[in-house]
């Protein structure tokens, strides 16, 4: 037989006194990350011809990955998207780091990995939860909040993070790939503009966002992306347009 032996305190106790621990889970809360790939500058030119087809890879979880459409052609190391990404979580997931990664698009081979960065948006997160409102990774709050989190983890981003002089709410961050030549060193490969919201699911449903830059767009609005392949009758246009610099020469 088993016996349960149960304390009782006189109700008049300070233990009696103190008030009751809450040993409920937390409850799971739901998001919508909202992410914004404006564009790239400095980006490595991979062909041989000097030119890049560029697109972005962004996930939190490599099961729910998002890509932006391709823009054909790069030859100054920049490339433009205004591609809205949108990430339904939970708060119930161990982190909260998004990878975001630059590619070469390749018809035939496979495509080649430009490079990619790690930007850990915990501290982003849990503001929204605590607050239940939205919350922007702009220049102040960076400043203020996230810049500091992000040294005490360690990560090199918390130097790197450059804010745009004009959208103070958009901010480039670098891209880095193994060095063939020093498979131990990574070197910078390009920097990719990005903005990152957190969206409480209820404010998400009240003003909804379409992905890439479909309807609705308007928070922020996303343009038509610029530099891209436009159709010419000018042969010499196309051809400049198609063929890359060291082609050329």
């Amino acid at each position: 037989m088993v016996k349960l032996w149960v304390e009782i305190h006189d109700v008049d106790s300070e233990e009696a006194s103190k008030p009751p621990i809450e040993i409920q889970p937390a409850p799971i809360l739901e998001y919508e990350i909202r992410v914004v790939v404006w564009k790239t500058r400095d980006v490595d030119m991979m062909d041989i011809e000097g030119t890049s087809d560029v697109f972005i890879r962004c996930y939190f979880d490599t099961k729910d990955d998002k890509f932006t459409d391709t823009h054909w052609r790069s030859q100054d190391g920049k490339a433009s998207f205004n591609y809205r990404m949108l990430f339904p979580i939970k708060t119930n997931r161990p982190d909260y780091v998004l990878t975001l990664q630059a590619w070469d698009k390749d018809i035939i081979a496979s495509n080649d990995l430009i490079g990619q960065c790690q930007l850990d948006i915990d501290y982003l997160v849990k503001d929204a939860c605590l607050t239940h409102t939205p919350r922007y990774i702009n220049s102040r709050y960076f400043a203020e909040h996230m810049q500091q989190q992000l040294q005490e983890k360690g990560s090199i981003l918390a130097d790197k993070i450059k804010f745009d002089s004009e959208e103070k709410d958009r901010f480039w961050v670098p891209v880095h790939r193994v060095n063939p030549e020093a498979p131990c060193e990574k070197i910078e490969s390009g920097q990719v503009m990005i903005s990152v919201a957190v969206i409480p699911k209820a404010a998400a449903e009240k003003q909804p966002q379409g992905i890439g830059r479909s309807e609705p767009n308007s928070d922020p609005f996303c343009p038509e992306p610029e530099g891209r392949i436009k159709m010419s009758i000018n042969p010499f246009d196309m051809y400049k347009q198609l063929i890359g610099p060291a082609m050329r020469r």
